[in-house]
């Protein structure tokens, strides 16, 4: 039974990674960073904002 589970979860991955591949080939245009954004241009707005941690008083 183990082994069948894990067929199905690497057949899982194997049939997403070959369809995210499909794509690329088919489309080169459309390819982008793959990090969910809009595309890999940085905003020059981001830099403008930059957080920092609050002082650690004892």
């Amino acid at each position: 039974m183990q082994h069948i589970l894990v067929g199905v979860a690497v057949g899982c991955a194997a049939f997403f990674i070959g369809r995210r591949l499909w794509r690329a080939m088919r489309h080169p245009a459309n390819l982008s960073c793959g990090c969910g954004c809009s595309g890999c241009v940085p905003d020059p707005d981001a830099t403008k904002y930059k957080p920092s941690l609050p002082m650690y008083k004892p």
